[in-house]
C-alpha cells in the first residue's frame, strides 16, 4: 500500500484523503445506527418488556445517551492530551488509537448478547471508552498531516466517509432490524438481528482502522509550545464556533434519538424501525449530495456561510415534522435535512480547527472542542425526558415528540444565529 507523505506541508492527493479518512467511515458505521436503531430496538427486551416505544423505554435511551456523553466528555479530551505527549518509534497517534480500538472491540461483544441487563451495560461503556480514546488521537492526526490549505477539502472528506459509514450502519440495522415488531417472534428477532449487526460493524472498523495505520505516516510532531488550555476560551472565535456548534448538536441529537419513537407513536408506522432507517437513508443520500463538494468548495468561500445555509434547513425540515399531520409522506423532509446535514458536516472540522490557536496541542484542543458534540448529548436525552415528562403530567403524551422536534428546531435556528457572528482575517 502507498503511504500518505508525512510532511504535513505536501498536498495530498485524492487516494491521500481517502486513506487519512477511512478510519472515520469505520467508526462511524458502528456508532450511527447504535443510539437510533440498534440500543432502543434492544430495550424492547431490556426494559418495560412486552411494551412498543414505552415512555419507560424512551427514558431509558435518554439515560443511555446521557451516560455515553458522560464517558466522552472525559475520555475525548484526556486522550487527546495523552496523545500530544506520546513518543514512541509508532508515532504519538497510533498507538493510542489501536488501542482505543481493541478495547471497543471488547465492550461490542457485551453489546451484541442484548441479555442480561448488566453485561449490556457494561459493554455499552466499554465502548464509549475505546472509541473515544480512539477518536480523540485520531482527531489529532488530521492536523499532523493536512495543510491549512487543504483543510476544506479534508473537511469534506471526513464529512463523505461519516456519511458512508452512517448509510452503510444504518442498513446493516435496517436489513437484521427493519421487521422487528410485537409478537411471538420479538426476543428472537431482536437478539439475532443485534448479534449480526455487532459483528459486522466489529468488521468494518478493524478493515476502516488497517487502511489508515498502515496507509499514513505520522509527521514529526510540530515545534510549537503548547499553550494552556484556559487560552482556548479567550479567543472569541473559538467561543462562537464552540456554542454555535453546541446548540446544532443539541437539535441534531433531539432529532435522531427521538426519530424512531416519533414514528412509532405519532407518525402510526407499524413497522417504525424499518421506517426510521428508510427516512434516515433518504437523509444521507441527500447530505452526500451537498458534503464533499462544499468541503471543497470551503477552501475559496466563507465556511461560516455553509453553516448558516445547513442550519436552516435541517431547522426547516424539524419544523415541519413538529406539525405533520400522521402518515405524512416523510420522504421529502428527510431529503431536506440530509441536505442541511452534509452541507454542516462538510465544513465542521475546518471550521473546528481554523478556530484554534496552534498546533503545539491540536490533539488535546480538539478534545477540548468535542466537549461541544459530548456535553450536547449530554444535555440533548435529559431535555427530551424532561419534555416527555412534562407532556405525559400536563396529559398531552401524544404530543410528546412533537414537542421534543420542536425545542430541535429551535435550536438549530439558534445555532445558525451564533455562528453568523464569527469572523476570521
Amino acid at each position: 500500500m502507498e503511504r500518505v507523505a508525512a510532511v504535513a506541508q505536501a498536498r495530498l492527493r485524492v487516494q491521500d484523503q481517502a486513506t487519512l479518512s477511512a478510519l472515520w467511515l469505520g467508526l462511524n458505521f458502528q456508532s450511527s445506527a447504535l443510539l437510533p436503531i440498534v440500543v432502543p430496538a434492544q430495550m424492547l427486551l431490556l426494559v418495560d418488556r412486552g411494551a412498543i416505544a414505552s415512555s419507560d423505554q424512551a427514558l431509558a435511551v435518554s439515560v443511555l445517551s446521557f451516560f455515553a456523553a458522560m464517558i466522552a466528555l472525559i475520555a475525548t479530551p484526556l486522550g487527546g492530551a495523552a496523545s500530544d505527549r506520546l513518543k514512541s518509534r509508532f508515532g504519538r497517534r497510533r498507538q493510542l488509537i489501536v488501542a482505543g480500538i481493541a478495547v471497543a472491540l471488547i465492550g461490542q461483544a457485551g453489546l451484541a448478547v442484548t441479555t442480561p441487563l448488566l453485561v449490556f451495560l457494561a459493554g455499552f461503556a466499554i465502548v464509549q471508552v475505546g472509541t473515544n480514546v480512539a477518536t480523540a488521537a485520531y482527531q489529532g492526526m488530521l492536523p499532523d498531516v493536512v495543510d491549512a490549505s487543504q483543510r476544506g477539502a479534508a473537511s469534506g472528506w471526513l464529512g463523505l466517509m461519516t456519511l458512508l459509514g452512517s448509510v452503510g450502519s444504518l442498513a446493516a440495522a435496517g436489513l437484521l432490524l427493519g421487521g422487528v415488531k410485537a409478537g411471538a417472534q420479538l426476543a428472537a428477532q431482536v437478539t439475532h438481528g443485534a448479534l449480526l449487526f455487532y459483528a459486522a460493524a466489529a468488521g468494518v472498523l478493524v478493515v476502516c482502522a488497517a487502511v489508515t495505520m498502515l496507509g499514513v505516516d505520522e509527521p514529526s510532531p510540530v515545534a510549537q509550545r503548547p499553550h494552556p488550555w484556559t487560552q482556548l476560551f479567550a479567543d472569541q472565535r473559538f467561543r462562537l464556533v464552540f456554542g454555535a456548534r453546541a446548540l446544532v448538536m443539541i437539535g441534531l441529537t433531539l432529532f435522531l434519538t427521538y426519530i424512531e419513537y416519533y414514528l412509532a407513536s405519532t407518525n402510526g408506522s407499524t413497522t417504525f424501525v424499518g421506517a426510521t432507517v428508510a427516512i434516515a437513508l433518504l437523509a444521507l443520500a441527500g447530505a452526500l449530495a451537498s458534503s464533499l463538494v462544499l468541503g471543497i468548495a470551503s477552501d475559496r468561500i466563507p465556511r461560516v456561510k455553509i453553516v448558516v445555509a445547513a442550519n436552516l434547513a435541517m431547522a426547516a425540515a424539524a419544523w415541519i415534522f413538529v406539525f405533520a399531520p400522521a402518515q405524512l409522506p416523510l420522504a421529502p423532509l428527510g431529503i431536506l435535512f440530509g441536505l442541511g446535514y452534509g452541507a454542516y458536516l462538510s465544513v465542521d472540522w475546518a471550521l473546528a480547527i481554523d478556530s484554534l490557536p496552534g498546533a503545539g496541542s491540536s490533539a488535546r484542543d480538539l478534545g477540548i472542542f468535542t466537549v461541544s458534540i459530548n456535553l450536547p448529548t449530554l444535555i440533548a436525552p435529559a431535555i427530551g425526558g424532561v419534555v416527555i415528562l412534562a407532556a405525559g403530567a400536563l396529559g398531552v403524551e401524544a404530543l410528546a415528540y412533537r414537542l421534543v422536534f420542536m425545542v430541535a428546531a429551535v435550536s438549530l435556528l439558534l445555532g445558525a444565529a451564533v455562528v453568523r457572528r464569527v469572523r476570521f482575517a
